[in-house]
């Protein structure tokens, strides 16, 4: 090994090595798009000779040959291109500096001096379709593996004749006739898993039989830490159980003839139970898998059928996510004949374990891949993870050793597995059937096509969406709203609101959103539903979140972060990103410092539809501080109105006195004076805190200008500035 990189990664005359080089943030890899065409990033597939690379040379120099065409790599001065001649420099190779990508490689290009734009980068960020330009060494769109042809397996086996819609689901259910792994598509997360979650656990299903990913988050999972110091961090990935077939029922090439015949999978989200059905080629033995995270018991639980002549053999691991510092995978098992795995580790902040057992009717054994089940006609998957997070806590974790959080983690397993599956499967259909009930719209009847079918059907003509297929899509998208709701918040005991993607994210450290908290409209994009669909309760894990750390008492991050907005100012207020701790980004914090009024406003709404006075009583004093801040910002205009200066209508136009911040900041003034009002002697504010906020509430400009657009009168979005992009790309 030279400098961390293995000899036997170069091709020689004698043996040849071909990989797919794969970025470490996006799995997607480089292929070759022809002569002299830029090099693109491309979902990996199976055998795909232009997506495959061999390393000529050494580590100090080496070339780029693709295995398709036998063209080099080279660099143009602007991207990187293939061509039948070498690169007239040549490449180096390097193991990243970037501490999210341990063990990960960088590619430089030699015709740059050291310290320059020289190193492979997924030029604008990840997606399908990326260029690879230059750009500084440890950048995120950097660090890269090279992932042996020989250890890529064919996506899925081979599918023959497409299942029919299932019987026993709900109207409103999502459902499909393809394994996800089927589709084609590079991104097979992003466009057609099935998400489930119970408030604390996340997880989403593809549907694979050849592999089943069932890829899992736990909600307090974050890097990141309290400080207001940019390193707000990234809600994580923390990995995936995977399920493989390891029978002889199927196959990946056509010509064995054994397809998977008969497939379908679903998501069924009034009870929030998404399920796979097939059946072998000979039509002899169906299978059946069912999977919920438990509304009512803290697990998640997969559970698989047979039934037929053919028996199940599979092979049952845990993948922890590469970028969440964890420790090896332990399997074990049991008298019993249960099996287990587990792992843990820490983040900046939280540390935290997961295990799962398997229960079967077949013989477990356990070797380096994992579980090995065989000869089984069911098998139980009962997961559980947690982690040490307490946001009562100053320090932001309860305390608990690795010990305890094991134990907390084991003792969840073992009362679901106790309860069995039937039990955990009917419990937790009351509980979320009875939320997803309380609200019933019908525009339409149902409908028969796939999910997907449905979609092109309602976007092919006008015509067609008012048909009753079209309006029954309408209802299930406002369903789907109300299921993610559900999914994202039921476990109310955790004070920490979903970030922008919920509590779904497949790969830790990538997006450039951070998969974060982003309080300039998304994560009050999330929770306006809550109220006024009936779901008050699931609003409780954000608002928690604003209670603890908007506590007057508190000297919370929030309250240091207004200080760094404005010397000696009181109250407090949050930044554009936001980790769960408290903790910011630097990103336009000068010029949106009133969204925490916003925030304030989902305390009065709460309050609104509930009328629960206790719970205005906690919030009024965490709503009178951040008037507080707004009086330690405003200035007097020439009319001696109150109003905030350079402000960005959250990510359009220019820096101006906007609306947004007029109307939203007014809007919390106006609530204090109403909370206190209704509140009468139980007020915890008095009098003279009252008179402190007087005169900026009767002198605050509220943000009601008038402009003329396309010769119709609009509420003006600035009050210095005419409108001058109606269609922002935000969308609710």
């Amino acid at each position: 090994t030279i400098q961390g990189i293995p000899d036997d990664i170069f091709s020689t005359d004698e043996q040849e090595n071909f990989y797919y080089i794969t970025f470490a943030n996006s799995d997607l890899v480089m292929q070759d798009m022809g002569d002299s065409q830029n090099v693109t990033t491309q979902g990996r597939k199976y055998g795909e000779k232009s997506q495959l690379w061999k390393l000529v040379g050494n580590k100090d120099n080496f070339q780029l040959v693709n295995k398709g065409s036998g063209r080099s790599a080279y660099y143009d001065g602007s991207r990187v291109k293939t061509r039948q001649n070498a690169d007239d420099n040549g490449f180096t190779i390097e193991v990243t500096n970037n501490t999210n990508y341990k063990g990960k490689y960088e590619i430089a290009w030699l015709g740059a001096a050291s310290g320059a734009n020289r190193y492979f980068n997924q030029w604008g960020g990840t997606g399908v379709g990326r260029e690879i330009g230059l750009w500084q060494a440890a950048d995120v769109n950097n660090p890269l593996s090279l992932m042996s042809e020989d250890d890529v397996m064919p996506a899925e086996f081979c599918v023959g004749e497409k299942g029919k819609r299932p019987t026993d689901i709900h109207d409103f259910s999502l459902w499909y006739d393809v394994p996800a792994t089927a589709t084609g598509v590079s991104d097979t997360w992003m466009e057609y898993a099935l998400p489930m979650g119970n408030g604390q656990i996340g997880a989403t299903i593809r549907g694979g039989v050849l592999c089943d990913n069932i890829q899992f988050n736990e909600k307090t999972l974050w890097s990141g830490t309290a400080t207001n110091s940019g390193n707000q961090g990234y809600f994580q990935n923390f990995g995936s159980i995977l399920v493989k077939d390891k029978s002889d029922a199927f196959s990946a090439t056509d010509s064995d003839n054994k397809p998977i015949e008969r497939y379908n999978r679903f998501l069924d989200i009034i009870d929030g139970v998404a399920g796979v059905n097939f059946e072998t080629a000979d039509g002899q033995t169906s299978f059946h898998r069912r999977y919920f995270a438990s509304a009512t018991d803290k697990v998640f639980v997969a559970h698989y059928e047979a039934e037929g002549t053919e028996a199940m053999a599979l092979n049952i691991s845990y993948a922890p996510d590469g970028q969440i510092n964890a420790g090896s995978v332990t399997y074990t098992t049991e008298d019993d004949g249960t099996a287990s795995a587990t792992f843990s580790g820490k983040m900046q902040i939280v540390s935290y374990n997961t295990r799962f057992k398997v229960k079967t009717d077949g013989t477990t054994s356990i070797n380096s891949e994992g579980i090995n089940v065989t000869g089984a006609t069911w098998m139980d998957i009962i997961m559980a993870a947690a982690t040490d997070y307490d946001a009562s806590k100053a320090s932001f974790v309860s305390g608990q050793t690795a010990s305890d959080l094991s134990q907390t983690v084991s003792s969840r397993i073992n009362d679901a597995v106790e309860k069995g599956y039937a039990t955990l499967l009917a419990d937790h259909k009351v509980t979320h059937s009875a939320l997803m009930n309380r609200v019933n719209l019908q525009l339409g009847g149902s409908s028969t096509m796939t999910t997907e079918d449905l979609i092109k059907f309602y976007n092919a003509s006008e015509q067609n969406k008012t048909s009753s297929d079209g309006l029954f899509l309408e209802a299930l998208y406002f369903q789907y709203g109300r299921y993610f709701t559900i999914g994202a918040n039921l476990d109310t005991s955790i004070h920490a609101p979903s970030n922008l993607q919920g509590i779904w994210n497949d790969r830790s450290n990538t997006s450039f959103w951070h998969c974060d908290i982003h309080a300039d409209i998304n994560v009050q994009m999330n929770y306006w539903p809550a109220d006024p669909t009936n779901l008050s309760e699931m609003h409780l894990p954000f608002l928690n979140h604003i209670l603890d750390l908007g506590a007057p008492e508190s000297n919370s991050p929030w309250y240091q972060f207004a200080r760094m907005i404005k010397s000696g100012a009181h109250g407090w207020t949050v930044a554009v990103e936001n980790n769960i701790f408290g903790g910011t980004s630097n990103w336009c914090n000068n010029s949106m410092k009133t969204l925490g009024a916003w925030y304030c406003t989902h305390l009065w709404r709460y309050y609104k539809y509930t009328m629960d006075k206790a719970f205005l009583q906690r919030a009024l004093p965490v709503m009178y501080q951040n008037a507080l801040f707004t009086k330690s910002i405003v200035t007097k205009d020439s009319n001696g109105l109150y109003e905030i200066k350079n402000e960005f209508s959250p990510e359009h136009g220019p820096v101006d006195v906007t609306a947004f911040a007029q109307q939203t900041s007014y809007e919390v003034l106006d609530e204090v004076m109403k909370g206190h009002a209704e509140l009468g002697d139980e007020s915890p504010l008095t009098a003279s805190d009252i008179a402190v906020i007087q005169d900026l509430y009767d002198n605050f400009d509220k943000g009601l200008w008038v402009e003329t657009y396309n010769g119709k009168e609009c509420i003006s979005e600035w009050k210095n500035n005419a409108l001058s992009d109606p269609g922002h790309r935000h969308l609710s």
